[in-house]
């Protein structure tokens, strides 16, 4: 099925609170997919943001996380480009979960 056959709307885009807590708790919580979809949900980041991470952008003294950058492809090829529009750029904290 191509992606212009796929019609999406908010209400099976978005996860409810505890759908998101049901499918967090039935993985294995020492994966690094865990804490993708911690950033993902909880930061409330954009795939391309979250791939496109780097040590420097987190905080550790400040429990931050500086979002500035995105991992995009161009001609098959990965590239970290900057976010989609300037308000994008923003520095989160981090909860203690993360």
């Amino acid at each position: 099925m191509s992606k212009k056959n796929i019609k999406m709307n908010e209400k099976n885009c978005i996860w409810k609170d505890e759908e998101y807590l049901m499918f967090i708790n039935a993985i294995d919580p020492n994966i690094e997919e865990c804490l993708l979809f911690e950033l993902l949900y909880i930061g409330d980041l954009r795939v391309g943001e979250v791939l496109a991470l780097t040590p420097m952008d987190f905080n550790f003294k400040e429990n931050t996380l500086t979002i500035n950058k995105s991992l995009t492809y161009i001609n098959d090829k990965a590239v970290s480009t900057s976010t989609k529009q300037l308000n994008d750029n923003r520095t989160i904290r981090l909860s203690n979960k993360l």
